[in-house]
């Protein structure tokens, strides 16, 4: 199964400069967002030293936006929410330096 995974706000330096990765999943059935984030970080991570920018102790970092089909992964589970093929995940970073 392919995710596609938007990248703004700067995380994108995390994915060699990347707007756009797709993730394969091999397991089809119930994936969970919190799977593709982790195969995202493993896989497809550029800037391994800087993935804090993402996510923290294994959890998405507060300030970034995640959305699930542009809908908010708060109203479909958040880390619990189920992802089916095609979908699509965007990732913004709302954290910058002034």
């Amino acid at each position: 199964m392919d995710v596609t995974v938007h990248l703004s706000g700067g995380l994108d330096v995390l994915f060699g400069g990347a707007s756009e990765v797709s993730v394969h999943m091999a397991k089809t059935d119930n994936v969970r967002l919190i799977e593709v984030l982790n195969e995202l970080m493993g896989e497809t991570l550029v800037a391994k030293d800087r993935g804090d920018m993402l996510m923290l102790d294994g959890e998405v970092r507060p300030g970034i936006l995640v959305l699930i089909n542009d809908a908010d992964w708060a109203l479909l589970g958040e880390n619990e929410a189920v992802v089916t093929p095609g979908d699509e995940i965007t990732l913004i970073s709302t954290l910058h330096g002034g």
